[in-house]
């Protein structure tokens, strides 16, 4: 087994399906490479006693019925027959070399990873050449074996990557062993196999052990980082980074430093302090926002403004998504500033889309430098995720149907804004959706309840005979699709929308659904009788045909903007004095709204010289060049506001087309403004 058969089989393990285009995405690789590591991975289940895997209709089907057969070997299975791939033997020696307490040599690698010193001595200048771009230098002395002399920050930021990177059960059982053994070595009275579910005893229990109301999240990646920390510090101790006075909130730290010293693990001051910015950087905490640093209010305010300078939506629009994103701030602050990692943010990174992360990076590379922050792609994504939280529900109070789904959290915190936020839009609003945390779920549930969705798992006696989804933060496309094989068996939804469960049937008898949740989008939109103003504004909503023009060039980017701004102006969808307020804003503030690569997204703060949201485009073939701004402009959006919300959805829309197959880079290409609004505005 090696990592690529392992995550095949862990990608069937949900439903015993999946689709080749998802595997093949997923894994990365091409069809031919695909057959192979099929036959590798049917030869060990073969031999394993367990049927293989059949590829029918560019659909991948485990044969065997019993999947928890297949759980079973895969947790079951010895690291021992796992076959290390060139990038995870230099993560495990990346932590080797970062904790162990002996001196490591070659000869140390080749006993543990069995492969040549040839092949070990190349890894091992993969691994410098890679931490010299972090200024951090991979030593080898006869008396110390190898170890890193860099900046202490940036070094164990390095040992939290290579440890964080765990894409499937084996390598993350065998990263964690490299831990363990090393605390047996280090502390042979410990019994390093309870250790770890020690720690997360002692962190869940460190949650209510104040006044503080706060819950950390991901606890077990975070009790196996603070054993990772203890490691290293035990290797090469830390000094001290803080003022006392910028530490507050101590007392989880001070009651997890008591449990340690119970173990006699004892903490130098430097250690003590990295421990509590440890805990703060995996803390969700809503005891008091209104108290939070200043410091971090001011970096929230900063990521808002800016988001709002270049596309217009403001985060203060839903106080709800404001205090849920301060919350995160404050631990994203912990993360990025002391260069900290505690887990992978997504089980399916590649599932996040990806509309806004483009003008997420643009704003964080401008904010980053004032807070010296690093921010990874995990992060971008993270702040990015909140551009599909930020519309305003469209149903009012009274019009919340009686029937309720129930989202539940360690805390009520946080993410389960998040999750509220996509079910929603993928039930279409058919359920009241209310949040609880594990403490008041049961005065939550109720008669009315049709339904328990969690990251966490639910006890069964706690569900109370309700049906229950455990889902991801971010919804996979298996999640989506359970979630909506449940809402088209709900009588609620099929009284209003039993045509669209009918059609999907006759479609699964007939064909293959190559993409279930964008059909059941399509249809929903297709049947939807709302008027325009209770749902979400689509693309083709703002942008028409007559708005799209195509010029040989402008000799400035004033009169790209000018031009591109005509025929809004000429409908008398915006006024003179809007045109002047954007270009005013841009002399102000720079190509502020380019929202990818050489395309513009001109727009002003919303006033009554805008009727309605509303869209044009001017394409230049031979590209508006910007002697100020070193740039070349290829194509100039102007968008008509009147609030600080309602375009976000036409907006997503908008990035996703540009981005889809870099259509930004053909732009130039395009002859018509029929063929180039076809393309901008055709389903995704």
């Amino acid at each position: 087994m090696n990592m690529f058969t392992v995550q095949i089989l862990q990608m069937l393990l949900h439903d015993g399906q999946a689709e080749l285009s998802d595997i093949l995405c997923r894994l990365a690789v091409t069809r031919r490479m695909f057959l192979y590591y099929q036959k590798q991975l049917n030869d060990f289940l073969e031999a394993s006693g367990l049927p293989g895997t059949l590829l029918a209709e560019e659909r991948l089907y485990l044969k065997g019925p019993e999947r928890e057969a297949y759980m079973r070997l895969l947790e079951g299975l010895d690291p021992r027959a796992y076959y290390l791939e060139a990038g995870e033997r230099r993560e495990c020696m990346l932590l080797m070399i970062g904790i162990t307490g002996k001196p490591l040599t070659l000869e140390d690698f080749v006993n543990v990873f069995h492969v040549s010193r040839r092949t070990l001595l190349s890894d091992v200048n993969t691994i410098k050449d890679s931490l010299q771009k972090q200024k951090i230098a991979l030593l080898n002395w006869p008396k110390y074996g190898y170890y890193f002399q860099g900046d202490e920050l940036h070094i164990r930021y390095q040992l939290f990557l290579a440890y964080h990177n765990r894409e499937n059960l084996c390598i993350d059982r065998i990263k964690r062993q490299i831990l363990t053994e090393e605390l047996a070595r280090q502390y042979p009275k410990l019994k390093a196999d309870a250790f770890l579910e020690h720690l997360v005893h002692l962190l869940t229990e460190s949650e209510t052990c104040g006044k503080e109301h706060f819950v950390y999240f991901s606890v077990q990646d975070l009790a196996q980082t603070i054993l990772l920390t203890l490691l290293r510090g035990k290797k090469q101790p830390i000094l001290p980074l803080l003022d006392k006075k910028e530490i507050s909130c101590t007392e989880g730290t001070e009651y997890l430093k008591k449990g340690l010293s119970r173990m006699e693990i004892e903490l130098e001051p430097g250690e003590q302090q990295y421990l509590w910015l440890v805990l703060q950087s995996a803390k969700v905490s809503g005891s008091d926002i209104s108290g939070c640093q200043e410091l971090i209010l001011e970096l929230a305010r900063d990521i808002q403004t800016e988001f709002k300078i270049v596309c217009g939506i403001d985060l203060f629009q839903n106080i709800e998504f404001f205090e849920m994103f301060l919350l995160h701030v404050r631990s994203m602050y912990y993360r990025t500033r002391y260069r900290i990692k505690t887990t992978s943010f997504y089980d399916h990174p590649e599932e996040v889309n990806p509309a806004f992360s483009h003008i997420t990076k643009q704003v964080m590379e401008k904010i980053s430098p004032k807070y010296n922050l690093l921010m990874d792609e995990a992060e971008i994504q993270f702040i990015s995720y909140y551009f599909f939280c930020m519309e305003e529900q469209k149903l009012s109070s009274g019009e919340k149907p009686e029937e309720k789904v129930v989202i539940v959290c360690a805390s009520g915190l946080g993410s389960s804004a998040y999750i509220r936020c996509q079910v929603s839009r993928l039930f279409e609003h058919a359920f009241t959706i209310q949040l609880s945390d594990l403490r008041n779920l049961d005065s939550v549930l109720d008669e009315h309840t049709r339904l328990i969705i969690s990251t966490l798992k639910i006890e069964e006696n706690l569900r109370k005979g309700i049906p229950f989804i455990k889902i991801s933060t971010i919804l996979t496309p298996q999640n989506r699709q359970e979630l909506i094989d449940w809402l088209l068996r709900q009588e609620a939804y099929i009284q209003k929308n039993g045509a669209i469960r009918d059609i999907l049937n006759i479609i699964k008898k007939y064909t293959v659904i190559q993409d279930h949740e964008k059909l059941f989008s399509r249809l929903n939109k297709y049947f939807r009788t709302d008027p325009l103003w209770k749902r979400d504004l689509t693309l083709r909503d703002l942008l028409k045909p007559e708005s799209v023009q195509i010029y040989d060039t402008a000799p400035g980017w004033q009169e790209g903007i000018r031009l591109a701004a005509q025929p809004l102006l000429k409908s008398g969808y915006i006024k003179e004095a809007y045109l002047t307020a954007i270009l005013q804003t841009i002399e102000k503030h720079g190509p502020y709204c380019e929202i990818i690569s050489g395309v513009l997204l001109a727009h002003a703060e919303p006033s009554g010289n805008v009727c309605c949201p509303v869209m044009s485009l001017a394409l230049f073939q031979t590209p508006i060049w910007s002697e100020s701004w070193k740039k070349h402009i290829t194509a100039i959006f102007i968008l008509g506001v009147i609030d600080h919300y309602s375009h976000a959805s036409a907006l997503a829309e908008l990035v996703t087309a540009l981005s889809k197959n870099e259509t930004y880079r053909r732009l130039p290409q395009y002859k018509t403004p029929q063929e180039l609004y076809q393309t901008l505005t055709e389903d995704p």
